[in-house]
């Protein structure tokens, strides 16, 4: 019983790190959605967006790595609907970055729960 508190305790302390790292990420993108360096002109794909997720990486075991399409970047508009606009932030309307992390969690003793468990959580922040 004891070490399922301690399972179920896991499993919050790592959701907890996912909506974190969906939050810092996604406020880091709004403010620098684009590198502009040698052709890399992708959302998400500016150095100080990439500082984060390499922290968040290093903090939230079982984060999903950038080369499984983690965390997903996605311009939108209010709505939540894909933006009109050609670039991010450019245009006549407000546009926003929604940014989704996920992990993977194990647990160690679950009452009989044996598969790894995804969680994912997403953020939407406006571009200034």
């Amino acid at each position: 019983m004891l070490m399922g508190i301690f399972d179920v305790g896991r499993a919050i302390f790592m959701y907890n790190g996912v909506s974190e790292a969906a939050r810092d990420i996604a406020r880091r993108t709004s403010v620098y959605p684009y590198s502009g360096i040698g052709g890399s002109n992708y959302l998400g794909s500016s150095l100080e967006t990439q500082s984060v997720i390499d922290t968040h990486k290093s903090l939230v075991p079982g984060m999903e790595p950038l080369s499984s399409g983690a965390p997903d970047f996605e311009c939108v508009d209010i709505a939540g609907n894909a933006s009109t606009n050609n670039t991010c932030g450019s245009g006549d309307a407000q546009d926003y970055v929604r940014v989704t992390v996920t992990g993977t969690y194990q647990p160690v003793t679950l009452l009989g729960i044996t598969g790894p468990i995804t969680l994912s959580s997403t953020s939407t922040v406006a571009i200034p």
